[in-house]
């Protein structure tokens, strides 16, 4: 009987020692990094390609069939507006001024004497000493002059500018893009021989969906990139806006403006445009990469129907601890988020060792706090 009563009561010790759950360690704290909300300005880009071109330019034509006789410019060459390009043979038409202006200097010869005889025979027949046939038929001879003078002026006046047709000037201040002709070449009137455009602004045509329409309007900004210039960030903005939708790509041509102050844009270079659609200048905005999402499956209380719903949320740091939060969000652009709800500023925010965590794991805020993660606005 003492035997299986020490038998009972070896059994119970080894029972009850199995059966006690060992102490539970202690959780590491997870190292985690972290951002400070505040309140920063964020921008939604809508992105569109197009080809660069002269804001401003012009052809400078030949106005007279001749020689092309002295180009005084270069390629590359800045000019002012009436700057002389180059000019034509222009002897025959010079020769035309100098008869016109003989025949000018010979009207106004007999238009002195006219006057002359004309004031003496005046004084006369108001004194009674000439008759008025005689003082009409003076006057004529007057007036004949006269007019002969206006018609040798005209004659001239048209001499010099067919003279100075052979004159090629610059109509605007700009660059000298092209020279289309050599020294000797025959030019024919009507024919461009230079091309001049102004560098200091550029502009190219862009094609918007009609959906964007409303979002769209003059003097909107425009920021702009172009692979060969190593991704700059050039600024300008919309100076023209079609009314008239493209019946088969569905689009609108946008006329957008640069300012080139570098001097580094130049005519056919492809860039990548940023138009401004919506800006918030006091929103809470957070790098993208510290969001996390999930998909929720919910029954639509109207329909009856299932919906697929996406939450987001981040991990804050309180009390030494990851805190899971739910979010909404607004405008997305170049790796950055606005939070509409969920945040507050002040909040610190995981953003580097946010996928290692879960609510109430312990963590360790390592190599200070992160001010500004975010990427640079274009």
């Amino acid at each position: 009987m003492r035997r299986f009563l020490f038998m009972g009561l070896a059994l119970w010790v080894v029972v009850t020692g199995c059966g006690q759950e060992p102490g539970k360690p202690e959780q590491t704290p997870i190292p985690v990094r972290v951002f400070v909300v505040h309140p920063d300005s964020i921008s939604n880009y809508l992105y569109l390609t197009g080809t660069l071109e002269s804001a401003q330019e012009a052809l400078v034509y030949a106005r007279v069939s001749e020689r092309l006789e002295e180009i005084r410019v270069r390629s590359g060459q800045r000019v002012t507006a009436g700057t002389l390009l180059g000019r034509q043979e222009a002897g025959v038409f010079w020769q035309g001024v100098q008869q016109a202006r003989a025949a000018l200097q010979a009207a106004e010869t007999r238009l002195k004497l006219a006057e002359k005889e004309h004031d003496h025979s005046l004084r006369l027949f108001q004194q009674g000493a000439l008759t008025r046939r005689q003082y009409d038929r003076i006057l004529a001879q007057y007036q004949q002059a006269r007019a002969a003078w206006q018609q040798a002026q005209a004659a001239w006046r048209q001499a010099e500018e067919q003279y100075r047709n052979a004159e090629l000037r610059a109509p605007i201040q700009g660059e000298v893009a092209s020279i289309y002709y050599e020294v000797n070449d025959f030019v024919t009137a009507g024919q461009p021989v230079f091309r001049l455009v102004n560098p200091g602004l550029m502009k190219a045509w862009l094609y918007l969906p009609e959906k964007y329409l409303r979002q769209v309007h003059l003097h909107q900004p425009v920021t702009a990139r172009f692979p060969s210039l190593d991704h700059r960030i050039y600024r300008g903005a919309i100076s023209r806006i079609d009314r008239a939708v493209d019946p088969l790509s569905r689009t609108i041509t946008l006329e957008v403006v640069l300012n080139n102050g570098d001097g580094q844009l130049v005519s056919g270079l492809f860039g990548r445009f940023g138009i401004e659609l919506a800006r918030e200048d006091s929103a809470l905005v957070i790098p993208e990469h510290a969001t996390l999402s999930r998909t929720e499956l919910i029954l639509n209380p109207g329909t009856g129907v299932p919906e697929y719903h996406r939450q987001y949320y981040v991990y804050l740091v309180r009390g030494g601890r990851a805190r899971l939060q739910t979010i909404e969000v607004g405008i997305r652009s170049h790796e950055r988020v606005q939070v509409t709800r969920g945040l507050h500023p002040g909040d610190s925010l995981i953003v580097v060792g946010q996928r290692l965590v879960k609510a109430g794991s312990p963590v360790r805020v390592v190599a200070g706090e992160m001010q500004n993660p975010l990427p640079a606005i274009p």
